[in-house]
């Protein structure tokens, strides 16, 4: 891991940011890559916190995408983890010519898989968000992870034309769109064979969530009338299984993250994409959760930890009308039960992340191993 601190020079001066985040890197299928996360400043070692995958644009990384987004103040003050992947040659693979052969998918999985090694991740709260390119992506794990990320957004992305033909989630999923109508790189119009029209964009989801055709709209209160743009917010709520549909339209808006640090162009300042993500964002989880870990280890403990080996379960005294333990992978399947206080062999289970499961006095517990 490495502490980064950042110098970032604009055309309003010099501008420190000191990117409490640190860089990992990770093997996916013999290829390396690396990704930076950003803890809350106020995290405890061992809470159970969401997280969010921040996916920077074309060209860019992910140094640039944290600075210019800001989701580590978002992430300060709601309490939730942000993981901003760093792309082959500054680029995601989204169904263009450009990056066509690099698994991100896997890599999406492969960082998940990681970071509940290392961190008590809500396996149900896991999201996705991205600028651009990175907001195409997003809506690929919409259309090809739908087991591991509970909600998505993309500020100034889209889908392909084919995409929306070929795309087909395994549940319902709310989706958030955000995007400027004078976007000169993601054309809110649309462009032949690279991106589909916004409104149809939109438009595919609203069907395929099987929400009324009509949204509520919303005009933004024009608290910036300086800043070139005006903003509306369509919400199509009356979804099948309680999911939703937001779209923010910017009338006059460019290819920019509403709310910015920094200006690149017509960028609007009535609201925050980042907060408005994260309120869209907590509203759901995925609908077999696994959220509800006690991980108190005075309860319940389970030795060595990590194990490869075998596993020792043990209780504190007033757990002993525990009659039954479940073992269960990070999908909230269980893979194994037993029932006693005792040395239990693993060694034939995979690698990964489990949950040892105990019921006493109708009390679930959870413990990570």
């Amino acid at each position: 891991m490495k502490k980064l601190f950042v110098l970032v020079f604009s055309l309003l001066g010099i501008v420190i940011l000191t990117a409490q985040s640190d860089r990992y890197n990770i093997n996916v299928n013999g290829v390396e890559r690396s990704f930076l996360l950003h803890l809350p400043s106020d995290y405890v070692d061992g809470d159970v916190i969401p997280l969010v995958f921040n996916f920077h644009g074309f060209g860019s990384n992910a140094v640039q995408q944290e600075f210019y987004s800001g989701m580590n103040l978002t992430s300060d003050e709601e309490y939730f983890a942000v993981c901003y992947p760093e792309g082959i040659d500054n680029a995601w693979n989204v169904g263009w010519s450009i990056n066509s052969d690099s698994d991100d998918v896997s890599f999406v999985e492969a960082m998940i898989d990681q970071l509940s090694d290392d961190f008590n991740i809500d396996q149900s709260k896991i999201y996705s968000c991205g600028m651009s390119n990175g907001g195409f992506f997003s809506y690929r794990l919409a259309c090809e992870l739908t087991d591991r990320i509970a909600a998505i957004a993309s500020v100034t992305g889209a889908m392909l034309p084919a995409s929306i033909n070929s795309c087909e989630p395994s549940r319902k999923i709310p989706v958030m769109q955000i995007h400027g109508t004078d976007d000169a790189t993601v054309f809110y119009n649309g462009t032949p064979f690279i991106s589909a029209p916004i409104e149809d964009v939109v438009g595919f989801w609203v069907d395929e969530n099987s929400c009324a055709a009509m949204g509520d709209t919303t005009f933004i209160d024009d608290i910036n009338p300086n800043d070139g743009s005006t903003a509306i917010r369509i919400d199509y709520d009356d979804c099948e299984d309680d999911v939703a549909v937001a779209f923010y339209k910017i009338q006059d808006g460019a290819h920019t993250w509403p709310g910015a640090s920094i200006d690149i162009g017509v960028t609007n300042r009535d609201f925050n994409a980042s907060q408005e993500i994260w309120n869209f964002f907590a509203q759901y989880q995925l609908p077999s959760s696994t959220s509800t870990f006690d991980t108190k280890k005075d309860l319940l403990t389970v030795t060595p930890n990590p194990a490869a080996e075998y596993i020792e379960v043990q209780s504190s005294p007033n757990t002993q009308t525990v009659q039954k333990f479940n073992i269960i992978n990070i999908q909230g399947q269980v893979i194994r039960s037993f029932q006693s206080f005792a040395k239990h062999d693993i060694q034939d289970l995979e690698s990964g992340v489990y949950f040892i499961q105990t019921q006493d006095a109708a009390i679930t517990k959870f413990v990570k191993i």
